[in-house]
């Protein structure tokens, strides 16, 4: 039996993602406080929040394209892939 093919090449290959305290602060305002949960492979997954919420600010954290330099900005918290 052959390897399906997909978008990605030949096979396909099932990831999920767990975060664990994430938190984002810029100056004195938290962004983010505490976030830990899931994304199951092969499972939808809704983020929803009213604009502001910190929909983007999660998700940039998540993929690691959020800046901390320390001082201003700070990013803590843990992110798992198929743990």
């Amino acid at each position: 039996m052959s390897a399906p093919n997909t978008p990605f090449g030949t096979g396909s290959v099932d990831v999920g993602v767990s975060w664990s305290d994430i938190k984002f602060k810029a100056g004195d305002r938290d962004i983010l406080k505490g976030l830990s949960g899931n994304a199951l492979p092969r499972r939808s997954l809704a983020i929803m929040g009213s604009s502001g919420a910190g929909k983007t600010t999660f998700l940039n954290a998540l993929s690691d394209r959020l800046a901390s330099d320390g001082k201003h900005t700070v990013l803590s918290g843990k992110r798992f892939l198929n743990d």
